[in-house]
């Protein structure tokens, strides 16, 4: 569900999702991302399009940017593990390295170190040869062209008005509280 935090600059109630639905959303993610799963990489991207655009049109209306880079950046990360591994042995590691322009000694370096998957992913090496503009070429969802709303969808009115009539509320009921402090 949806959890509320007050902006301290302009003084109002802002919706958010809620820490339980970013816990869940993220074991879904972990589930999809799961480097023992043997499926095609093309088929691992549309099932975690699909529950990034879903999780993302059901909590559109509250404010989510900072949370949602991080889940980006762990995204991206998981999917630099997924791909290290289905490259399997180190030759097709270092031939699909040099592939993506990396020169060939720090292909082999970066082959040979006996680092665990999670260094080789945060490498420099893997972070220019799977670099982001390749894994949305290769139809990764960036959290960025999922969070943009269409301009010829018109609003709801029922949600709109829902939100709106809830801060109110919240606003009133802060103003009593506060007034009770007071005295």
């Amino acid at each position: 569900g949806f959890g509320f935090w007050k902006d301290s600059k302009t003084k109002t109630w802002k919706v958010c999702p809620h820490k339980d639905s970013q816990m869940k959303f993220k074991r879904n993610l972990k589930k999809l991302l799961c480097r023992s799963w043997s499926i095609t990489l093309d088929d691992r991207l549309a099932k975690l399009n699909a529950v990034i655009r879903g999780w993302i049109n059901y909590f559109k209306k509250g404010s989510m940017k900072n949370s949602l880079t991080v889940i980006s950046g762990w995204i991206r990360t998981k999917l630099r593990i997924v791909i290290w591994k289905q490259w399997k042995v180190c030759d097709k590691q270092i031939k699909s390295l040099v592939k993506l322009g990396i020169p060939l000694e720090e292909a082999k370096g970066l082959t040979y170190c006996r680092k665990g998957y999670q260094f080789i992913a945060h490498s420099c090496v893997v972070n220019r040869a799977i670099s982001n503009e390749r894994l949305k070429k290769r139809g990764c969802c960036t959290i960025r062209s999922c969070q943009r709303r269409n301009p010829k969808q018109g609003r709801r009115r029922g949600s709109s008005f829902f939100m709106s009539a809830l801060f109110a509320w919240k606003d009133e009921k802060c103003r009593i509280l506060a007034e009770k402090q007071a005295k």
